[in-house]
């Protein structure tokens, strides 16, 4: 296991719970997202900055005004949990509304986007969502994180589980106040049935994509190929270079790319954790200040 997981921080705040059910008793539905709320009410009254509220989705446009209301809510000081009981679609390209609009990923990401930056970058957001998690592939590591938590599926989920597991997730965060042992309660709240639930910190998500773009794009084999493509590629110029010229351009090529990599790399955690306008996060986040640095945790 890559030690990087254990290194997490990921801290947040919240003082609101919000359920967005989207679902149809005339189609078979139980309304999991009213009944996970009722349950869990006993252990909100307990929490005495902690407010709940549902908020029912019939169409895509109550969907949109809903996520504009939760990001001016947020940016009047509420930090909002968010958890959605809605259908996945089949194609694993978004949500199913009641009605039969869909909102894709892009949309969606873009939404908890704007809420989670509102709230200073606090949002928990969860999905009782078949194969909820299929966000994350619209992920941009140099783009502002899209939330500090996600909790969801990158699988088919069933009702009888996710209700179980649900609950206990949330009556464990709302007891301990503390992410990981709640997870761990999820994780092992039925444990006839096997458990594909995913929790993204946005840490650890900015570390495995600029794990993955540094290996990819900046090896040392991956910038020999892409050197040797600019030469092929424009032979008026370099047509005629020495192997010792060719040699040198690849050397000199290196060097300059993992300079603007290493660059890129600091602009995008500026960016990702917004440290400009939330210096606080360099420390409610695991960041980790140079590419070496990153890959040397994942090493470990």
């Amino acid at each position: 296991m890559n030690t990087i997981l254990h290194q997490t921080k990921s801290v947040f705040e919240f003082n609101f719970l919000y359920v967005i059910e989207s679902l149809d008793e005339n189609d078979g539905d139980s309304l999991t997202g009213t009944e996970l709320l009722n349950k869990l009410k006993p252990y909100a009254e307990q929490c005495r900055a902690l407010s709940t509220a549902l908020v029912t989705i019939n169409n895509a446009e109550q969907f949109r005004d809903a996520m504009v209301y939760l990001r001016d809510k947020a940016a009047e000081g509420q930090r909002p949990v968010v958890h959605f009981e809605i259908h996945g679609t089949d194609s694993k390209d978004g949500l199913y509304i009641k009605n039969g609009d869909v909102i894709e990923w892009p949309e969606v990401l873009q939404s908890i986007s704007e809420i989670n930056y509102a709230s200073g970058c606090n949002l928990l957001v969860s999905f009782a969502v078949c194969y909820g998690q299929y966000l994350a592939q619209f992920i941009n590591a140099g783009k502002r994180m899209p939330f500090c938590i996600s909790l969801g599926s990158f699988e088919e989920l069933y009702e009888d589980d996710l209700e179980v597991r649900f609950f206990t997730f949330y009556k464990e965060l709302l007891t301990s106040f503390n992410i990981d042992q709640a997870y761990e309660a999820l994780l092992a709240a039925t444990p006839d049935m096997p458990s594909n639930y995913i929790l993204i910190k946005a840490d650890v998500l900015f570390a495995n994509v600029m794990k993955d773009y540094l290996e990819t794009q900046c090896s040392r084999t991956a910038l020999k190929l892409r050197a040797e493509d600019e030469m092929n590629s424009n032979p008026t110029k370099f047509g005629h270079f020495t192997k010792e010229q060719r040699r040198q351009f690849i050397k000199d090529f290196r060097r300059c790319e993992r300079e603007h990599h290493e660059q890129y790399y600091k602009e995008s955690i500026e960016e990702y954790f917004q440290l400009r306008e939330h210096p606080e996060n360099k420390d409610r986040f695991l960041i980790l200040e140079s590419t070496d640095a990153l890959l040397q945790t994942f090493d470990e």
